[in-house]
C-alpha cells in the first residue's frame, strides 16, 4: 500500500486493492464530460459482478443528457432533502465536527449542482416474474409462515410488487 500521503497510482495498471483502499465518497464532481469509451469500461466493469444463479438479470442505463440530469436533480434533492433529515439532524457523538460540518456541505452541494452532473450510471434489475415465483415457491413450502412470521410475510408479499417496479423505472 502507499504510504499516508503519497499519491496513489492511476490508470489502467494502478494496482486495483491501493486504489480501492484510498477511495472516498466524490460529491463535488467537475461538470467535464466522460468519453463514451470510459463510459461502456465502467458499465462493463459493473456486469462482471455476480448475481443469484447467474441470471444476470440486469442492465444499467447511462444518463449523460443535460434535460434527463436535471430531472434527476429533482427527483436527487428529495432523496437529499430526506438524508438530511435523517442522518443529519444533529452532529453525531462519533464524528468530529469538523467532518461532521464537511459531510453535511459536501451533500448540500451535491444536491445543489447535481444537474452538471457530467454522467450517471443507474443499475436496472429485471426480475421479471421472479419475485412472484419465489413468493409462490414459498407458500407451497411447509411452514413458510411459521419461518417468516406473519409480519415478515405480509411485508414480503407488500412489497414483491415494488421491487419489480422499482427495476422498470429505469427505463421510463
Amino acid at each position: 500500500m502507499a504510504s499516508e500521503g503519497a499519491p496513489v497510482p492511476v490508470g489502467p495498471d494502478a494496482p486495483i486493492l491501493e486504489v480501492m483502499a484510498s477511495m472516498r465518497a466524490m460529491r463535488r464532481l467537475k461538470p467535464d464530460p466522460v468519453p463514451d469509451d470510459l463510459l461502456r469500461q465502467i458499465v462493463e466493469a459493473g456486469s462482471w459482478a455476480p448475481s443469484a444463479s447467474h441470471l444476470q438479470r440486469y442492465s444499467f442505463v447511462v444518463v449523460t443528457d443535460r434535460q434527463q440530469m436535471a430531472r434527476l436533480a429533482e427527483i436527487w434533492q428529495a432523496v437529499a432533502g430526506f438524508y438530511r433529515e435523517t442522518f443529519f439532524r444533529a452532529p453525531r457523538s462519533d464524528i468530529e465536527p469538523g467532518a461532521f460540518r464537511r459531510s453535511l456541505e459536501a451533500v448540500e452541494y451535491q444536491a445543489a449542482h447535481f444537474a452538471e452532473t457530467p454522467a450517471v450510471i443507474v443499475a436496472c434489475y429485471d426480475y421479471g416474474t421472479y419475485p412472484n415465483a419465489v413468493a409462490r415457491q414459498m407458500m407451497r413450502a411447509p411452514g413458510a409462515f411459521r419461518r417468516l412470521g406473519s409480519r415478515r410475510s405480509l411485508a414480503l408479499f407488500r412489497n414483491v410488487g415494488r421491487m419489480s417496479n422499482r427495476s422498470a423505472a429505469g427505463y421510463i
